[in-house]
């Protein structure tokens, strides 16, 4: 199952999260978030950007949709690698962890990627420890997608909070219930729903038929279906987040 949310800012609302969801693979997602993303109209955001945590089924889908979205990392996943190398180094003091890993995240927050990775690869050969080595590869492969500094002075968030709090305040809190056994058409009906509601777009939804386009209709291609667009939010920043 794929959730996903975009965020619109404008001069007039603060913030509008949509959320929308899929029950089946990367792939099945793949034409909705690009069906919101024209709904929003996207073409004419401001800026637009897209935040996930680096697992490549994740992040060629908004690259796949939205190619000239700014590619951001998720910030808890880029800090969440720094956390068991400084236990490697030192196992027995945390104290010595906190302070590695302060001056880590303090780099990383302003824009210093490649002074990062420099540290990372000096403990890489004493260590010859998997998890450093596999740091280095992992900030390495993400660095054009981490340079936090610039995202945060543009305004765009760098973690991807909302679709974790969608996932456990929308999908988890109504459909794991105890008890609960769904048929696949009737969970995909209540997903449906149940983001149409949390996104406050229960004034389209009609009874008894389908709660979104069909990608077959939709025409899942770039070109003619972005003339197809279902509504206009206004300029703004528009974040697509996997």
């Amino acid at each position: 199952m794929g959730l996903g949310s975009s965020a619109t800012e404008g001069a007039d609302a603060a913030f509008s999260a949509q959320l929308y969801t899929v029950l089946g693979t990367a792939d099945h997602f793949a034409p909705y978030q690009y069906a919101e993303g024209l709904r929003q109209d996207v073409e004419h955001a401001v800026q637009l950007s897209s935040v996930d945590d680096g697992a490549r089924w994740i992040s060629r889908i908004p690259q796949l949709n939205f190619p000239h979205a700014i590619q951001i990392l998720d910030w808890y996943h880029a800090k969440s690698r720094l956390h068991p190398v400084a236990q490697i180094l030192w196992p027995s003091s945390p104290q010595c962890q906190a302070v590695w890993l302060g001056a880590q995240l303090t780099q990383l927050r302003g824009g210093e990627v490649k002074e990062v990775i420099q540290t990372l690869e000096q403990w890489a050969t004493p260590t010859a420890s998997e998890v450093v080595c596999t740091a280095v590869g992992y900030f390495w492969e993400n660095r054009p997608r981490m340079e936090y500094h610039a995202y945060r002075s543009s305004h765009l968030p760098i973690g991807s909070g909302t679709m974790k709090s969608g996932v456990q305040q929308v999908i988890q809190h109504r459909m794991h219930r105890p008890g609960r056994g769904w048929k696949r058409t009737c969970a995909t009906g209540m997903l449906f729903l149940l983001c149409d509601y949390h996104s406050n777009r229960t004034a389209s939804t009609k009874p008894g038929v389908n709660f979104r386009p069909s990608p077959t209709i939709l025409n899942y291609t770039r070109g003619e279906a972005g003339k197809r667009r279902a509504g206009i939010l206004g300029r703004g920043v528009i974040v697509v987040m996997s």
